[in-house]
């Protein structure tokens, strides 16, 4: 059985701005993860990156590496 880890080889991840939030969506084969992010316009991409690397960090995911 695979597992979420050994997918995300094949993973995308998607972003959906919104005027009050923010939602980010990483797809690894038939599993996918969702956080939802309050939308922030002081904020700045940086910012932004920092927070879904450790959102995905917390899930066991590697955003930077394939």
């Amino acid at each position: 059985m695979k597992t979420f880890l050994t997918l995300m080889k094949m993973q995308k991840v998607v972003i959906d701005i919104g005027n009050t939030h923010t939602v980010v969506g990483v797809y690894a084969g038939e599993e996918k993860l969702f956080w939802r992010i309050e939308s922030n316009r002081k904020r700045t991409a940086d910012e932004y990156w920092s927070i879904i690397l450790s959102l995905g960090q917390d899930a066991g995911i590697d955003l930077l590496h394939k």
